[in-house]
């Protein structure tokens, strides 16, 4: 065989392969089509023209094969093979001969087919196979002096370089070279690249280049400019000084595309900064004048979106000339400019109302515009007029055939429940028609706003409709359902009896979804309420008898709670019309639940509790009662077998006796701690008093603002559903420096905000920590709370942001260690708050700062680290490991940076079971809630110390007998005897104790009372000796 074997047909076999001259003229057609037939010539010089010049013509063919690979495959038969591949093994197979011979053209430097071979790797970078090693091609490819070449290596660049990638140093000159070039559309690609592979020491070397190009009056430069600088900001937040002088010229632009991007730049520059949306807030008047501007302007057909004129800068129908433009990127420069600033909202109010009125819906693009005017509306503080006109927009949406438009609407009415109520509520119809959509997610969204616009008065037609969803709801909604139905109708029933109604109907629809909480509190309400406790008894035991499929084991648990409680109500009519109910009708409802495979451990636990109780209330059915609770003496379960075997033992001793000891009395009213409602223990989880826990969870969120109403009740609704008994909240903004109480819950809010309430922090604190609790307000940044009965010292702290200098904040740190040294003794010190910093773990603060802390730390983490070293404090947030998006506090409003900058930090002694970030937290703010949970130590009990003494036997039998003459009453029961011959013997002994004896010294050991023998010994020779002597 010789090398052009493999050129032959693939369809011949060995024997019909040509032979002599045949194969040598197939041999010079493969050759000419792969060569061409310029080298026939030079092949037939050589003289292989018949089968004996073999060796000639394989050596020519190596030859050949080693000074060239001829035409690389064009991209699209590439992509033609790899479509045609029916495995992936088939794909890997052409990728990787296709990436071998990629390879092989790169070591021509001189190859005239690199744009080509790039183009290729590209595309098998972007089917997830690996092509680094066309990285270097790249940067040749850049370094070109043709555009083509440079256009598909800047391509090739920001789609194969990273950061971490040691090529990425190499093309920074490239870039500085390019942005200075002459050709418009060079330095654009220059420009496209740094936006997408820029680092943060590339930002800083190109920074200024960027700068004079947002100052050039080529248009198309501009845009580009202003758009990486975009970019540079968000990567190096410190250069977002570099270009504020050039920015305020760029809203006067009369070109769309710089003027968007001068928005989005001037937008992400005041999310980062405040000192420059200060800055920024002067130009309303002009953003509006801008506004207005466009407005008025005609219909331009370049900037046409479906019949809307450029919808991201301007929107006009082209029907009509005439009618309003609304200017997406400008309404969310001024949604953030107006936030919390009347004087701003003031100037934007009317023009607002002209976008709001005059917006048609007809189009997608119109329905967007009119939600980003719903969003800066609420934002704002506009007037009432204008948010009512806001919710009306939203109710419309409602109306939407589009479910995507009906689910925002929804979600932003959520929302706006809070600042708006009334207005919500005008539209409460149409969200209750919600439940019946098709959609899921729409369903669930309408589920929880139907919840929270239930209020007094409409409680009935809402509880109507709910439970009119939730017996067709799916099983995801039926949990949740039944937990907010309770605490509404705990917060707003007309009547207990109804109360217990629509729980019962709640209990018979949602099944066994019905979380455990929802049951402890329904047998709070009974035990707490003697006037419900009969009509609850009958309700309960028809339901229960009414469930025969047992779906319910929720229901079931609850009616036999109250059925052993209250059994002897249960055979007294309520009224005259009613049906008995007798003995044998409550057993037969327990035979026919307690042994079927249907109910559930936890309901026959409540089962064979309540029989035991039955069988002092009933009278004739004590034997079946006994048998029913014998049937599970053999159970697998262990906590049955042990109920039914105890119990059983238990219902054999005499009737008094059971009633005597106290076995089977009734259980005593369930009451909720003073000051806390059933709601809070209900999103606690328990419905006992919450003082019983020996868990305490601190948290600590900065909300922005508490200044108003709205805000504190949407805060202390989020709290109602999460574990919280301590809240430190920063930027609370609530002016001078004492207390209050939330209306609904009861909570304590301690807070300390100045005159000016600029900052403030804040604590809220539930009603049974309040006892003994000292706060002390140092500064609208500082503030500390005391609670002695929990032995804790907190210290909440809102640390100066990245406007402020280094000075300010590290004079700030000294006043939070001076706090945390003011702790009383044997206190624990918990510093917690917005530090607005970033900590790192690092040598040295391996025991203080753990391994989810930040990976790119900066001065003033180092400084908070610092403090937390010299006074032992561990940022427990940062412990465990966690991965990087459960640890971030605080996202920008954009959503593109996210930074731990909320801690939580005490001794490495505190008995911590968890801190970590509340991923659903239902409140209003760029900060998540970090919070901690505490296991509190048992109190010790100290015993007083008694003086011992002894009985005087002989004095008590005296005593005895003198008393026993004394006839005694007959007792009745096992308590009176006790009590009486209790009553005997303390009297007999009364008189009769004397101290006890003195014990004796402890015996010293054998060598040192042999010492001190014979030292006594000597003393009293000697002393003979000097007396015989006189």
């Amino acid at each position: 065989m010789f090398a052009l074997d493999w050129a032959l047909p693939e369809a011949t076999t060995r024997r019909e392969r040509p032979r002599g001259r045949a194969r040598a003229h197939a041999i010079r057609a493969c050759i000419r089509e792969c060569i061409g037939s310029a080298s026939m010539d030079w092949l037939q010089h050589h003289g292989c023209h018949d089968n004996r010049q073999e060796g000639a013509v394989k050596e020519l063919c190596e030859e050949l094969a080693t000074k060239t690979l001829g035409t690389p495959m064009r991209l699209r038969d590439l992509i033609r093979q790899v479509r045609a591949a029916r495995t992936m093994a088939e794909e890997r197979a052409v990728v990787d001969r296709e990436s071998a011979n990629i390879r092989e053209n790169f070591r021509d430097d001189d190859s005239p087919w690199k744009c080509r071979n790039i183009a290729k790797l590209l595309y098998i970078h972007m089917l997830g196979y690996p092509a680094h090693f066309g990285q270097m091609e790249c940067m040749k490819l850049v370094a070109q002096p043709r555009f083509t070449d440079k256009r598909i290596g800047y391509l090739g660049a920001m789609l194969l370089l990273d950061e971490r990638s040691e090529v990425h140093l190499l093309v920074t000159n490239s870039l500085k070279n390019d942005l200075g070039g002459s050709t418009q559309f060079v330095t654009g690609l220059a420009l496209c690249t740094l936006g997408s592979i820029c680092s943060a020491e590339m930002c800083r070397d190109l920074a200024n280049e960027v700068e004079r190009l947002v100052k050039s009056s080529n248009t198309y430069l501009k845009k580009k400019a202003v758009l990486c600088a975009f970019r540079i900001i968000r990567k190096v937040p410190d250069l977002l000084e570099v270009f504020i002088p050039c920015t305020r010229a760029l809203l006067n632009e009369k070109n769309h595309g710089v003027l968007i991007a001068a928005i989005t730049l001037v937008t992400e520059m005041c999310e980062r900064s405040p000192d420059v949306l200060d800055h920024f807030k002067r130009l309303v008047p002009n953003l509006v004048r801008i506004l207005k501007n466009l407005l008025m302007s005609g219909y331009s057909p370049e900037h046409d979106v479906t019949g809307i004129s450029d919808p991201f800068l301007q929107k006009e129908p082209k029907e009509a000339a005439d009618d309003s433009n609304s200017p997406v990127k400008i309404l969310r420069l001024l949604r953030i400019l107006g936030k919390d600033d009347a004087k701003a909202t003031e100037e934007m109010n009317d023009i607002l109302a002209q976008v709001a009125t005059n917006t048609e819906t007809a189009k997608n693009v119109g329905n967007a515009i009119l939600y980003e005017t719903v969003l800066t509306i609420m934002e704002i503080r506009s007037e009432s007029g204008l948010r009512v006109l806001a919710v009306n927009i939203l109710g419309r949406f409602l109306l939407n055939p589009d479910k995507n438009i009906r689910y925002v609407a929804l979600n932003t009415l959520l929302k706006t429940v809070s600042v708006d109520y009334q207005a919500v509520q005008r539209h409460r119809t149409t969200v209750v028609d919600c439940l019946k959509d098709p959609d899921v997610s729409i369903r669930k969204r309408a589920m929880e706003l139907c919840f929270a616009l239930i209020n007094q008065t409409n409680i009935a037609n809402m509880t109507k409709e709910i439970l009119i969803f939730l017996e067709t709801a799916d099983p995801e909604f039926k949990a949740d359902c039944a937990s907010k139905m309770y605490i509404a109708t705990e917060r707003y029933s007309p009547a207990s009896d109804w109360h217990l109604d629509t729980m019962i109907t709640v209990l018979r629809l949602a099944g066994n979804y019905v979380p455990d909480e929802v049951v402890s509190c329904m047998i709070q309400l009974i035990s707490s309420h003697a006037e419900l406790q009969h009509y609850a008894a009958i309700a309960l035991f028809r339901a229960a008898t009414a469930d025969a499929q047992q779906n319910a084991q929720p229901l079931l648990q609850v009616a036999f709670w109250t059925i052993g409680e209250f059994g002897d109500l249960l055979l007294v009519p309520i009224n005259d019309e009613s049906n008995r109910i007798d003995e044998s009708d409550v057993l037969t409802l327990f035979e026919a639940v307690l042994p079927s495979t249907l109910t559930g451990l936890q309901t026959k636990c409540y089962a064979v509790t309540a029989l035991t109780k039955l069988a002092t209330r009933f009278g004739s059915t004590v034997d079946r009662i006994v048998a029913l609770i014998k049937i599970h003496q053999a159970h697998i379960h262990l906590e049955l077998q042990q109920r039914s075997v105890e119990f059983a033992n238990l219902l054999a001793q005499p009737q008094r006796y059971l009633v005597a000891s106290g076995w089977v009395r009734f259980c005593p009213a369930v009451f909720p701690t003073p000051g806390v409602p059933l709601p809070e223990a209900l999103a606690r989880g328990s419905c006992i008093a919450t003082t019983m826990s020996r868990h305490l969870y601190i948290g600590t969120i900065n909300a922005r603002t508490l200044a108003s109403r709205d805000k504190q009740t949407e805060l202390e609704l989020a709290l109602d559903r999460i574990k919280c008994d301590v809240l430190a909240v920063q930027e609370a903004r609530i002016v001078g420096c004492a207390s209050f109480n939330l209306t609904s819950s009861g909570t304590l809010v301690f807070h300390s905000g100045g005159p000016t309430a600029t900052h403030g922090v804040a604590f809220l604190l539930r009603p049974h920590l309040a006892g003994g609790a000292v706060f002390r307000g140092l500064s609208p940044r500082l503030a500390t709370l005391l609670l002695p009965n929990q032995r804790l010292f907190l210290v909440c702290a809102y640390a100066p942001t990245s406007s402020y200098d280094d000075k300010e904040y590290d004079d700030f740190m000294d006043q939070v260690e001076a706090a945390l040294r003011s702790a009383p003794r044997g206190h624990t010190p918990v510093l917690v708050g917005d530090l607005n910093c970033r900590v790192a773990r690092e040598p040295g603060n391996e025991r203080f700062v753990g391994e989810s802390a930040s990976p790119t730390p900066n001065s003033r983490g180092r400084t908070f680290t610092e403090v937390c070293v010299r006074n032992r404090l561990r940022i427990w947030n940062t412990f465990p490991k966690r991965r990087h998006g459960r640890i971030w506090t605080w996202r920008s409003p954009n959503g593109s940076t996210y930074h731990q900058m909320d801690f939580i930090a005490a001794p490495p002694s505190a008995r911590v079971v968890n801190c970590g970030v509340v991923g659903r937290f239902d409140f209003n703010s760029d900060h998540r809630l970090v919070r901690m949970c505490l296991s509190l130590p048992d109190k010790v009990k100290h015993k007083r110390c008694r003086e011992r003494r002894d009985l005087d036997r002989s004095a008590f039998t005296v005593n005895a007998n003198l008393l026993a003459s004394v006839p005694l009453a007959r007792p009745n029961t096992a308590a009176d005897a006790y009590r009486t011959i209790r009553a005997f013997t303390e009297t007999a002994a009364t008189d009769c104790w004397r101290p006890f004896n003195t014990p004796l010294p402890a015996k010293l050991p054998d060598r040192v009372s042999s010492l001190t023998s014979r030292t006594e010994r000597k003393h009293k020779h000697g002393m003979l000796q000097r007396w015989e002597g006189a």
